[in-house]
Protein backbone atom coordinates (compact mmCIF):
# COMPACT_ATOMS: atom_id res chain seq x y z
CA UNK A 1 0.00 0.00 0.00
CA UNK A 2 1.69 3.20 -1.39
CA UNK A 3 -0.61 5.42 -0.95
CA UNK A 4 -4.17 6.69 1.04
CA UNK A 5 -4.99 6.32 4.48
CA UNK A 6 -2.49 3.01 5.26
CA UNK A 7 0.61 4.74 3.36
CA UNK A 8 2.82 4.11 6.16
CA UNK A 9 1.09 1.08 7.72
CA UNK A 10 3.73 -1.82 8.29
CA UNK A 11 2.78 -4.84 5.18
CA UNK A 12 5.93 -7.09 6.03
CA UNK A 13 3.37 -10.01 7.89
CA UNK A 14 0.58 -11.20 7.08
CA UNK A 15 -0.91 -10.35 10.56
CA UNK A 16 0.11 -6.25 9.75
CA UNK A 17 -1.59 -7.04 6.29
CA UNK A 18 -5.02 -8.28 8.20
CA UNK A 19 -4.58 -5.67 10.55
CA UNK A 20 -5.35 -3.43 7.84
CA UNK A 21 -8.14 -5.33 6.67
CA UNK A 22 -9.89 -5.56 9.98
CA UNK A 23 -9.77 -1.84 10.14
CA UNK A 24 -11.27 -1.51 6.72
CA UNK A 25 -13.88 -3.41 7.98
CA UNK A 26 -15.77 -0.97 9.81
CA UNK A 27 -13.14 0.16 12.03
CA UNK A 28 -13.13 -3.75 13.47
CA UNK A 29 -16.84 -3.39 13.63
CA UNK A 30 -17.54 -5.88 11.59
CA UNK A 31 -16.63 -9.65 12.04
CA UNK A 32 -14.21 -10.81 8.95
CA UNK A 33 -13.59 -14.51 8.51
CA UNK A 34 -11.01 -15.53 6.04
CA UNK A 35 -10.65 -17.98 3.31
CA UNK A 36 -8.31 -20.97 4.53
CA UNK A 37 -6.82 -21.14 0.70
CA UNK A 38 -5.53 -24.62 -0.61
CA UNK A 39 -4.81 -27.43 1.03
CA UNK A 40 -1.64 -26.92 3.32
CA UNK A 41 0.31 -29.34 5.65
CA UNK A 42 -0.74 -28.77 9.21
CA UNK A 43 2.87 -26.62 10.75
CA UNK A 44 2.19 -23.79 7.69
CA UNK A 45 -1.60 -24.02 8.02
CA UNK A 46 -1.20 -22.94 11.79
CA UNK A 47 1.53 -21.08 11.36
CA UNK A 48 -1.04 -18.78 8.69
CA UNK A 49 -3.60 -19.01 11.64
CA UNK A 50 -1.46 -17.65 14.25
CA UNK A 51 -0.42 -14.71 12.06
CA UNK A 52 -4.55 -14.20 11.33
CA UNK A 53 -5.19 -14.31 15.38
CA UNK A 54 -2.23 -11.48 15.36
CA UNK A 55 -3.94 -9.87 13.08
CA UNK A 56 -7.55 -9.61 14.65
CA UNK A 57 -8.73 -11.97 12.81
CA UNK A 58 -12.71 -13.16 13.56
CA UNK A 59 -12.29 -16.76 11.71
CA UNK A 60 -11.12 -18.64 9.46
CA UNK A 61 -12.11 -20.78 6.82
CA UNK A 62 -10.65 -24.18 6.66
CA UNK A 63 -12.86 -26.93 4.93
CA UNK A 64 -10.45 -28.54 2.64
CA UNK A 65 -7.52 -28.46 5.48
CA UNK A 66 -9.33 -30.47 7.85
CA UNK A 67 -11.71 -32.78 5.28
CA UNK A 68 -9.00 -34.14 3.43
CA UNK A 69 -7.09 -35.47 6.59
CA UNK A 70 -7.62 -39.10 8.24
CA UNK A 71 -10.50 -38.20 10.79
CA UNK A 72 -7.98 -38.32 14.28
CA UNK A 73 -5.47 -35.79 12.16
CA UNK A 74 -8.58 -33.17 11.22
CA UNK A 75 -9.59 -33.37 15.25
CA UNK A 76 -6.43 -32.65 16.32
CA UNK A 77 -5.72 -29.96 13.78
CA UNK A 78 -9.36 -28.47 14.46
CA UNK A 79 -8.39 -28.77 18.05
CA UNK A 80 -4.79 -26.72 17.67
CA UNK A 81 -6.72 -24.20 15.24
CA UNK A 82 -9.19 -23.62 18.85
CA UNK A 83 -6.38 -23.51 21.06
CA UNK A 84 -4.87 -20.43 18.99
CA UNK A 85 -8.28 -18.45 18.25
CA UNK A 86 -9.50 -18.51 21.70
CA UNK A 87 -5.79 -18.06 23.91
Amino acid sequence: IKTGTYKDTPTATLADRIKIVQKAAFNGRRLVIHSGGSHKDAGDLLEDIEQLKLGGADGSIVGRNAFQRPEKQAIELLQSIQDIYLK
